[in-house]
């Protein structure tokens, strides 16, 4: 089980495969740290930093992730059906499109 005080506490930083499934980690900084293969499905992730985390193969299903940063994550495989992604910063992360990795860059970008 994993200690969600040291989590939220950025004590632990890796999650790779950890089962965070709906758990509040609102306002959470885990810059840099390894969730690959995490399930993250309908976990609270508003106002997270995520920078620089690798996300690869996580299912973040529902997960909602309002105006949490993700610039530089590694979302690669990473499940995003029907998750919250507003006014988040994705400025250099990597995700799959069509089995293509493409690295995103945003500029002016308006509603």
């Amino acid at each position: 089980m994993v200690d969600l005080g040291k989590v939220r506490n950025g004590e632990i930083k890796d999650l790779a495969r950890a089962n965070l499934r709906g758990v509040d980690l609102h306002g959470v900084d885990l810059r840099g740290a390894d969730l690959y293969g995490a399930d993250l499905s309908g976990a609270n992730l508003h106002d997270a930093d995520l920078s620089g985390v690798d996300l690869h193969g996580a299912n973040l299903c529902d997960a909602y992730l309002h105006n949490a940063d993700l610039h530089g994550a590694d979302l690669r495989g990473a499940n995003l059906c029907g998750a919250t992604l507003c006014d988040c910063n994705l400025d250099g992360t990597l995700i799959t499109y069509q089995h293509r990795t493409i690295k995103v860059k945003f500029e002016e970008v308006k509603s």
